[in-house]
């Protein structure tokens, strides 16, 4: 089969496009014939070397849309030919072994292409949102870097959970699009001070919870934007993973500070079967839209690296494979 391999750890350029043997389904498993393929922010890390797994060579990816091809042994309920979508690893490739906890039906209403932008955007976002903080109707929630690929979701399932939403990206353009996914009021953090427009906002309340996804560049303001018993969900740190914390704000105002990693968090598999049986009819009824921003050939990886180094895009690249 055809997959894209990393031989040796660096910039876009060590994105290989090769033949690679292919994967057979073990216990438990599901064997997918890769039709589209979501690219995540942590596929850079693992090509850089900066993810957990550093074993080479590399396939890159975690997740996938296509068609079941077989089932390993001890897997029930799907069936060969199947269109499905997976939060699976190793998913650069024409095939897949696939957790069968992690393969679900792939909305019937959505392309290959769309269905691949849902596993890991929507199903960190349903984490975050309901298993982790609660996110209750009515409540307000803050969510950075709109235009990324979990952003554009966070904002979607946030304002289907009922709450109130207010977005953050550093232009201008990509809040106009964040507005028309739903967000009721967005701040340019390039130009605005986040924390004091969330005050302003919420007439000196804040947010109940807010989604920390960029780091060290907007760490201190998702602190400051919370409210009394705030809670702040901490899942990415591509500006900085070193922060300062003034305890004092934490301590006073009661907040919780969750840290969140869908690929190791063992409840995980729990908020996809809740996300899988709750969320995803809301695909097919129009409530929710996976927001692909443009579609790569498999073998040009790169170039869809490169746009996401230089923060081109709004919502998720996608390999068509």
């Amino acid at each position: 089969m055809k997959a894209i391999r990393i031989h040796q750890f660096g910039g876009p350029e060590a994105l290989c496009y090769e033949e690679a043997p292919e994967p057979q389904p073990g216990e438990g498993e599901v064997l997918i014939r890769v039709k589209a393929v979501g690219v995540n922010f942590a596929d850079l890390l693992m090509r850089m070397g900066a993810y957990p797994s550093r074993d080479l060579p590399l396939v890159p990816g975690l997740e996938a849309a296509g068609v079941v091809e077989t089932l390993g042994p001890g897997v029930s309920g799907l069936q060969p030919g199947q269109r499905v979508m997976a939060w699976t690893r190793r998913s650069y490739a024409e095939l897949v072994a696939a957790p069968a906890w992690g393969v679900r039906p792939a909305p019937a209403n959505l392309s290959f292409e769309q269905a691949a932008a849902i596993p890991l955007a929507f199903g960190t976002s349903w984490h975050a949102l309901v298993t982790l903080a609660r996110v209750q109707p009515g409540e307000r929630v803050l969510v950075h870097a709109a235009g990324s690929g979990v952003g554009s979701a966070a904002i979607q399932l946030a304002r289907q959970l009922g709450a109130w939403v207010v977005a953050t990206a550093g232009q201008d353009w990509k809040l106009e699009r964040a507005r028309q996914l739903g967000a009721d009021a967005t701040i340019n953090y390039s130009t605005q001070d986040v924390a004091a427009e969330v005050r302003r906002l919420t007439e000196g309340e804040g947010v109940h919870v807010a989604l920390e996804g960029v780091g060290k560049a907007t760490f201190p303001a998702s602190v400051r934007s919370l409210g009394m018993e705030g809670r702040l969900v901490i899942y990415g740190s591509p500006s900085g993973a070193r922060v300062e914390l003034d305890t004092r704000e934490a301590i006073f105002r009661n907040l919780t500070l969750y840290g969140m990693a869908v690929t190791t968090s063992p409840r995980f598999p729990e908020s996809v079967e809740a996300f899988a049986r709750q969320a995803l009819p809301w695909f097919e009824q129009g409530l929710l839209a996976p927001v692909v921003d443009r579609v790569y050939p498999l073998a040009d990886a790169a170039q869809a690296h490169q746009r996401v180094l230089e923060r081109a895009q709004f919502g998720k690249l996608v390999l068509a494979v």
